[in-house]
């Protein structure tokens, strides 16, 4: 399982309030066994995958080395020794400082991961083997089109290797050029460009961009390039292309000869926002995919934020997918939020094979700003919506809970109410809840049979104050461990720490 890294990504619109994607931690044990990842220098990305499927994640640990004078970007390899992380690094490689983003993925079909590096030159890749990267890079794809920066303060995890076949395992590595995405396939050991695809980077706005952790069906935004997912789109059985900005879903078609229509089937969003709300820049938009009715077409769920600190309103709105292909102009379901909302969390929580909506807000104003300004104190709310047999949702949450965090306004920037709803972490299959609530206390509220949260933690954790946290299970064993990453801890950002 990938953990896809976290850092400095969040996914919410507040200041104050951060929505984080988690998996599990381990329970049961009466100390918390902490391991320390260190490198030589700042991190600037991680990412935790199972590189040969032995059921231990890697670690990959991207970082800035100064101490020669000059900056030297590097990426250290940590791997696990009896269910704990090796004390050094058992690989550290330098990186040329042109890449730009990185993907995790199996490009020579032997099973094992391999890292992929894109600059503005092309795609490159390490491969994977007998425990290590290789030393020299494999040129994939020669690209001088590849649109993007030239130099980037950090690398960004993009999946841009994807599987567009999920039978033959055929994949695609796409390249971003000025008129849209070059797709590139692997024909007899070598990468041939198959066709391209025209989109428009520049229309995209502020809070364009998404990662995809390779579900078929899900994502979340908040990368600084757009998403591209691969989906149903009209229930042809064929995985279609779904490319996400900030603004817009822009929807390309696989035809039955393998290939894709170059340009949108459909260009869904147009409509979400008003003239003056883009003139404006107070309003912002967000969308999730899932296939929410089991119907194995995409459906799409998208937030709208609007307003100021002292007017924020949020609607949570449902799209349904259609045999034929298109979206509705008008949502099946709309969830008014009087606070603001970040894109809601889409889960089966009471595992009768449904999903569910879970949408945490945030309450903004003046008497809410004023609060938090004189008792550093902020109240989050989550609502839980469970799906019914008849594939809808109730007028009222079936489970709403509130918490209070505490907010350091000394700091520019406080990442207490770091909320997760993705992590199961009794083992028991049931996404359960866990929030840190400032000054490094982290609380995991179990989930009853019920699909609704436990009223009192089950666990309370106390760690160095994180600025961002990503899980994963990193032994196999069901249960998913805590990594709190200190990327604006200036005496602390060389390292990560892993709970177990």
């Amino acid at each position: 399982m990938n953990a896809r890294n976290v850092i400095n990504r969040p996914i919410a619109v507040f200041l104050l309030f951060t929505i984080i994607i988690a998996n599990n931690m381990a329970f049961g044990r009466e100390e918390t066994a902490i391991d320390k990842l260190t490198v030589g220098g700042a991190v600037i990305n991680c990412e935790f995958a199972d590189l040969n499927h032995d059921k231990k994640s890697e670690a990959l640990l991207f970082f800035d080395d100064e101490s020669s004078g000059e900056l030297v970007r590097k990426m250290a390899l940590y791997a696990l020794d009896k269910d704990r992380f090796e004390t050094r690094p058992r690989q550290v490689l330098e990186i040329d400082k042109s890449m730009v983003c990185f993907d995790i993925f199996d490009i020579d079909g032997d099973d094992d991961l391999d890292l992929l590096l894109m600059s503005n030159r092309g795609v490159y890749a390490h491969i994977y083997q007998n425990g290590t990267f290789s030393l020299g890079l494999s040129e994939i794809v020669l690209n001088t089109t590849i649109f993007g920066a030239a130099l980037v303060e950090n690398i960004e995890q993009w999946s841009f290797a994807l599987t567009v076949d999920s039978v033959t395992k055929n994949f695609l590595i796409f390249v971003p050029t000025i008129t849209g995405f070059d797709l590139y396939q692997q024909n007899r050991g070598k990468f041939e460009l198959k066709q391209a695809i025209y989109y428009d980077h520049l229309s995209a706005v502020s809070g364009k961009a998404a990662y995809d952790n390779k579900k078929p069906l899900g994502f979340r935004i908040g990368n600084a390039l757009p998403a591209i997912v691969i989906s149903d789109y009209n229930g042809d059985k064929l995985l279609d292309i779904f490319v996400i900005d900030g603004r817009t879903i822009c929807i390309f078609k696989r035809n039955f000869d393998g290939r894709f229509d170059k340009t949108p089937a459909e260009i869904f969003g147009k409509n979400l926002m008003t003239y003056d709300e883009r003139r404006q820049g107070k309003t912002a938009v967000g969308y999730e995919i899932y296939d929410m009715n089991r119907d194995g077409i995409a459906d799409i769920v998208a937030t709208k934020n609007s307003g100021d600190v002292t007017s924020y309103r949020t609607s949570v709105q449902l799209f349904r997918g259609r045999p034929n292909g298109g979206f509705n102009l008008n949502a099946v379901r709309q969830f008014n939020v009087a606070n603001g909302a970040s894109n809601p969390f889409v889960h089966d929580l009471n595992l009768d094979g449904r999903l569910d909506l879970i949408i945490p807000s945030l309450k903004l104003g003046f008497m809410s700003t004023l609060k938090i300004l004189l008792l550093k104190s902020v109240e989050v709310n989550i609502a839980v919506y469970l799906q019914n047999q008849a594939d809808e949702f109730p007028d009222k949450p079936d489970f709403e809970k509130s918490f209070s965090f505490e907010a350091d306004i000394s700091q520019s920037i406080d990442y207490s109410g770091i909320l997760s709803l993705d992590g199961d972490y009794d083992g028991d299959g049931r996404n359960d809840l866990l929030i840190h609530e400032g000054d490094g206390i982290l609380k995991i509220y179990t989930n009853s049979a019920r699909g609704v949260f436990e009223e009192s933690a089950s666990r309370e954790i106390q760690i160095l104050r994180p600025d961002g946290i990503s899980v994963v299970d990193l032994n196999g064993d069901g249960k998913d461990e805590i990594i709190g990453h200190y990327l604006y801890n200036r005496d602390n950002c060389n390292a990560v720490r892993v709970i177990w």
